[in-house]
């Protein structure tokens, strides 16, 4: 009676066994689904979300690049349309100051002419009406001399109006100056801030082998998990030793647990990582079109910059040329002093 007891005792503890590892291998399988199956749908969401944002993207730098280019095309076209006038003007300006230079000969040389030559006599008029001829033609020449100088004396004020204009251009080509040392040094900080994106742009490529050693771990570790389970499978129809086997059982879950908490952390991390790196590289592609946008406005700037320096030096000729017509204008003070004093002694005679 007691060895059928113990014998039974002995099946009903194998049968228990048995259900144990049943049990034990239907969890695991569970497990390994659950982890292939969100890896690969976690992949999917990755490369899904990662294509649309990167169109998004695309787009959107396109439109931004478009409108830019758009802005600096119609600033270009309005200053060199600016730039066009200022030297048509320029080039009127000198026309007029060569013209002047010839009155201003003219002038020297009949007032030399009128110098050397002796002063005629007066003529004797024989009737009244001679006379009155005489007056008028006097008066005449009079008014033509006046409205000579006032010729002149306009002439004169749209040159100092000039030189107003030469003073703003000067006082316009410091501004941009300063404005193209501000933009070199904005274009440094660009550049500063590219090699922090390149720098970091590596540290998420390493981030990336990082956790693509963590994905073959990962498999190597479920490889592993087959085997045993596999062996498992085979100590269950040996029937040997199941305590040594739920011990690596226990310890395998254990592990496997571990490795699905770091799975998710290192998961939470390439998401988090892989959203720095867009960042990053909006921020890159951001600094390089600011940078060549840059390098555009300061090689449009020394341009302009060398043809004002031009237009200063044109100014400089004009103003020059002004003194010359100050000169003139104490002649023709001085002339206009002769003709009243002869108009009073034509009436003593």
């Amino acid at each position: 009676m007691t060895l059928l007891n113990i014998f039974l005792i002995r099946i009903s503890v194998g049968i228990a066994e048995i259900i144990i590892f049943q049990l034990g291998a239907i969890a695991l399988g569970f497990a390994i689904h659950f982890f292939l199956t969100s890896r690969s749908s976690t992949k999917q969401h990755t490369q899904h979300n990662a294509e649309k944002a990167a169109q998004q993207e695309a787009d959107g730098w396109k439109l931004k690049y478009f409108n830019d280019t758009e802005e600096m095309e119609k600033r270009l076209l309005k200053l060199q349309h600016e730039l066009k006038q200022a030297r048509e003007n320029e080039e009127f300006l000198s026309m007029e100051i060569d013209s002047i230079r010839q009155e201003r000969e003219e002038l020297l040389e009949s007032q030399a002419e009128l110098a050397a030559m002796p002063p005629p006599p007066p003529p004797v008029p024989s009737t009244a009406k001679e006379y009155l001829d005489q007056l008028q033609g006097t008066q005449e020449t009079l008014f033509q001399q006046n409205e000579h100088v006032k010729n002149m004396l306009s002439q004169i004020e749209q040159l100092k109006s000039m030189e107003q204009k030469h003073l703003d251009l000067l006082r316009t080509n410091e501004t941009l100056n300063r404005q193209l040392g501000e933009m070199r040094v904005q274009l440094l900080e660009k550049e500063n801030e590219v090699r922090a994106l390149r720098q970091q742009n590596r540290l998420g490529e390493e981030m990336q082998q990082r956790l693509e050693k963590v994905y073959s771990d990962y498999n190597g570790l479920l490889e592993k998990m087959q085997k045993l389970e596999a062996h498992v499978n085979a100590t269950q129809k040996e029937g040997t030793n199941y305590a040594e086997l739920q011990d690596a059982y226990f310890k395998v879950t254990k592990e496997s647990d571990e490795l699905k908490m770091k799975y998710l952390a290192l998961l939470e991390e390439y998401q988090r990582n892989s959203r720095t790196l867009a960042e990053t590289e909006d921020k890159l592609r951001e600094s390089n079109f600011q940078r060549t946008q840059l390098q555009k406005k300061a090689t449009y700037l020394e341009e302009l910059n060398q043809d004002l320096q031009q237009v200063a030096e044109h100014h400089n000729k004009l103003h020059s040329q002004m003194r010359r017509i100050s000169e003139i204008e104490q002649l023709l003070a001085k002339a206009t002093q002769i003709t009243p004093s002869s108009d009073k002694e034509e009436p003593g005679l």
